[in-house]
């Protein structure tokens, strides 16, 4: 089951007060591998996403990369990101069911993965405003 370490947390935090108390709008994540990447940016994408003051709608995750392996870990990382952050006690005390319902629609509809040859199809009108890139 995926979880997120609390030095990805950490590292997350710093991540969303720089775009929100800081004005910082771009942002490189850039550790060896193993480090944690991938939960620290399904935290960031999940809270940004949940987050009612950021006005963040959608989310794109863009990789160059060609390998299908990787492609599809992050498919399944955005599920089991998912499941395992609307399943947090802080998250499921925060909202009514009817919320984490919503939740559950827009954290599958609203982020989208664009990977590889998908790229040379897309264009600025591809990326709607209030969008985490």
């Amino acid at each position: 089951m995926a979880m997120v370490h609390e030095n990805q947390m950490v590292c997350g935090d710093s991540i969303m007060k720089a775009f929100n108390e800081e004005d910082i709008f771009h942002i490189l994540l850039l550790a060896q591998m193993q480090m944690g990447k991938s939960g620290t940016y399904w935290y960031v994408i999940l809270n940004t996403l949940f987050d009612k003051s950021n006005g963040i709608e959608n989310v794109i995750i863009i990789s160059g990369n060609r390998e299908i392996e990787l492609h599809q870990q992050v498919h399944d990382d955005k599920a089991a990101y998912r499941k395992w952050f609307l399943n947090l006690p802080e998250t499921t005390n925060a909202y009514s069911k009817e919320e984490l319902k919503k939740m559950k629609v827009k954290s599958k509809k609203n982020i989208q993965i664009l990977w590889g040859s998908q790229l040379q199809s897309m264009n600025n009108n591809m990326i709607p405003n209030n969008t985490l890139v």
